[in-house]
């Protein structure tokens, strides 16, 4: 078998860890560290879970201890950062919702999340609907004081409580 070539290993002091907890088809969750690149692709700055976690790979690593859990992206139900992870190691600051709306997640694995998902999405494109059907895998999920990034792919169905909410950007 060939030796993985200099260029495709990842310096360590190009990486740094976040604490983590996620599950699984329906596993019991992991609690554990996920390695990120401490230069963001797409903007200034390191990069953040929810970037990692939409970065196309097919196999994510969570080391626990002497344990590395090498873990297929798709399968993954949801991800929580660690209590005391910084919210712009979550995701980016960049960020803009246009619209925010509160919805009851239904997981293919039995569980249930209720919270705000925040919807950056273009003017007239700004439904729910629009958003889940993006190509991203990973969105936000604010449940009070509680974040989850969840997979869109491991939903089984995501509901929206009397209908939609207004837009944030009020048309001129």
């Amino acid at each position: 078998m060939p030796t993985p070539s200099p260029k495709r290993r990842q310096e360590p002091e190009l990486q740094y860890c976040l604490p983590v907890k996620l599950a699984w088809g329906g596993n019991t969750p992991v609690e554990g560290e996920l390695t990120l690149a401490r230069q963001s692709e797409f903007r200034s700055g390191p990069q953040t879970i929810l970037e990692r976690l939409n970065e196309r790979v097919r196999v994510l690593a969570v080391v626990r201890g002497d344990n590395t859990h090498l873990i297929n992206r798709e399968l993954i139900d949801w991800v929580a950062p660690g209590a005391h992870v910084d919210h712009d190691l979550v995701w980016p600051l960049a960020y803009h919702a246009t619209r925010e709306e509160h919805v009851r997640v239904h997981m293919m694995s039995g569980g249930t999340f209720e919270g705000v998902i925040a919807v950056e999405m273009p003017e007239g494109f700004n439904r729910v609907s629009d958003f889940l059907n993006g190509d991203d895998d990973f969105f936000a999920l604010k449940a009070g004081s509680r974040l989850v990034l969840v997979n869109k792919r491991r939903i089984r169905q995501l509901l929206v409580p009397g209908g939609a909410a207004p837009s944030l950007h009020k048309a001129a």
